[in-house]
């Protein structure tokens, strides 16, 4: 029997986000293999009701009126497609749980909370009502199932994934695609940093820009190209006129997939000061490209990087560990290599979107038959 499964998602709709960015991909890598599954998320202001976005069914519920407005009109949008799904996957530990709720008691259906970040910060209110609506957590790093285990939620429902990525798409090009990619941005003989990540103070993107400023002392030519948006956006184009860095760091807003690939492409090192992380699809997609990544030294970066050996781990209250790490891979152009090359075999054996779908199928179907995934 075809697995089917309704994702609830309700920043679906988002260009940027990493953790939308993954739903997308793995949805529509498990339509090649079977399953069946569709996206109900939050309207957009517009008038589009039904779309398929990636080959993926995507309906727009009305939210206008709060988190609750997008509850209640999703679980009346259900109750009228009962018959079409049998898991319900939501893909955040906030209020659109509440939506499986129903499901789960007078339906039967399955209900799988994928777990944000690390799980931190959650109140005992809010545990108690995930430990009575879930049949499965899904978790990304080990810090957030010790935060679940501690919160008293059973080890047998929490399972720990991987993000994936798609190793064919996110790879390193030729130097003549390279210089070609880099005309194409206005790029010649820059040491180019590069930055996928939404402006919002949990990335504390303005430690990149500090970072930004001390390295251009060091070397003149380097250029910080940030992708993303978000509502920081005005106090750091601020920043960054304050600091008179406008021809060295560039906001390029949300771009789509080619965009991303091309930028990690012409990239000489990629840079991320997040102070939480799930798992980032943005640090696996650049070590995919061959890039080293220079991130920060929190529990989610430490399960996907050894340090010094396929990336660099930083801490965030010491800017000047970020520079010395520059400072070095500056200078020792075979180790900067070797790093790079590193981060492609890790991605390449741990991350590889095939596998983590193989993964997600298991799950499904071990939750189904009533089996322990």
């Amino acid at each position: 029997m075809k697995t089917r499964i309704c994702f609830i998602s309700p920043s679906a709709h988002s260009k940027m986000g990493g953790a939308e960015s993954q739903l997308r991909h793995l949805l529509k890598t498990l339509g090649k293999r079977g399953v069946y599954a569709f996206i109900i998320t939050r309207d957009i202001g517009s008038e589009i009701e039904q779309e398929v976005v990636d080959e993926i069914p995507t309906y727009f519920l009305f939210s206008r009126l709060g988190s609750f407005s997008f509850v209640l009109s999703a679980i009346a949008f259900l109750m009228r497609r009962v018959s079409e799904f049998d898991i319900v996957h939501v893909h955040t530990h906030c209020s659109p749980v509440l939506i499986g709720v129903p499901f789960r008691l007078f339906f039967g259906k399955k209900v799988i909370v994928l777990m944000r970040g690390s799980a931190e910060d959650i109140s005992k209110a809010r545990y108690l009502i995930l430990k009575h609506v879930a049949d499965k957590f899904i978790v990304l790093n080990q810090f957030a199932h010790d935060n679940l285990n501690n919160a008293g939620i059973d080890s047998e429902k929490i399972v720990k994934m991987r993000n994936g990525v798609d190793l064919y798409y996110f790879k390193p090009c030729g130097k003549t695609t390279r210089k070609k990619i880099r005309a194409k941005y206005g790029l010649r003989g820059e040491t180019v940093v590069s930055s996928v990540t939404r402006l919002v103070p949990v990335k504390q993107v303005h430690l990149s820009v500090d970072i930004m400023r001390e390295l251009v002392k060091i070397n003149p030519k380097t250029m910080l190209l940030i992708v993303g948006d978000g509502p920081q956006r005005k106090e750091l184009e601020k920043t960054i006129e304050d600091l008179r860095l406008q021809s060295h760091v560039r906001l390029l807003g949300e771009c789509n997939k080619e965009t991303v690939r091309e930028i990690l492409q012409i990239s000489d090192y990629y840079l991320q000061t997040s102070a939480s992380e799930g798992m980032s699809n943005s640090i696996l997609e650049a070590m995919s490209t061959g890039l080293p990544a220079i991130v920060s030294d929190i529990p989610a970066n430490r399960e996907i990087i050894v340090n010094g050996t396929d990336g660099c781990l930083c801490n965030n209250e010491i800017i000047s560990e970020y520079i010395d790490t520059f400072k070095t891979l500056f200078k020792d152009g075979r180790k900067k290599a070797g790093i790079g090359l590193n981060a492609r075999k890790r991605v390449g054996k741990n991350n590889d979107i095939r596998e983590i779908c193989r993964e997600y199928i298991t799950l499904y179907s071990c939750l189904l038959s009533g089996k322990n995934a």
